[in-house]
């Protein structure tokens, strides 16, 4: 246990470097982050341009509207319950989307007919740029590290968008598939507990 005096020493220190910053204590770490850390969500790049009508100019944009700021690092989030991304071992989001049918269209689920919009945008952009043969988040990366931005990947964990939703595109085939794997089978109280257990 710290003694009272090297207690205070620490957080005399500790309040000191905050003030003060690592660098004038010389006490810098190694590899740490600086800078403003950006956190784009899976679906951001996707909605910006209407359904079916987006360009790799729209991932341009994002990366290049950081260039030059404070923003040192860009945090791509590939996946919720779907990935963003073509991909053989998890459920794509869109899968099952037809851009020639209407909002009416099973892709849709019981999702709110007022919610469907969005969810187009989202699944007819990603289907145009993997039929183009573009990786949003491969192109997101290449154009960060020209723009001398330092490109991290995360994955969100145990989604819980539309949990309530029996089918909703937001699902993945898994989580559809095995509702055993719920924290609560059966009736629903919370939202939180329908998210994989």
């Amino acid at each position: 246990m710290m003694s009272g005096i090297r207690l205070l020493s620490f957080f005399a220190l500790s309040f000191i470097a905050s003030g003060l910053g690592w660098d004038s204590l010389s006490m810098a770490r190694p590899n740490a982050i600086a800078g403003i850390l950006y956190n784009e969500d899976d679906s951001n790049r996707f909605m910006i341009d209407p359904p079916g009508e987006m360009t790799t100019k729209t991932l341009d944009k994002l990366v290049d509207d950081l260039a030059g700021t404070h923003v040192t690092t860009y945090i791509i989030c590939c996946c919720a319950k779907n990935a963003n991304y073509p991909s053989e071992a998890w459920s794509v989001y869109g899968d099952g989307f037809d851009p020639n049918l209407d909002n009416t269209q099973p892709f849709f689920g019981d999702v709110d007919p007022a919610g469907r919009d969005g969810l187009r945008r989202w699944a007819h952009n990603l289907q145009k740029m993997t039929a183009e043969g573009i990786d949003t988040n491969a192109y997101i990366i290449e154009r960060s590290r020209e723009k001398g931005i330092s490109p991290w990947i995360s994955i969100r964990m145990n989604d819980a968008h539309d949990a309530p939703l029996k089918e909703s595109p937001l699902h993945s085939r898994f989580f559809m598939d095995h509702p055993e794997f719920r924290r609560k089978t059966g009736s629903v109280g919370a939202w939180t507990d329908v998210c994989l257990d």
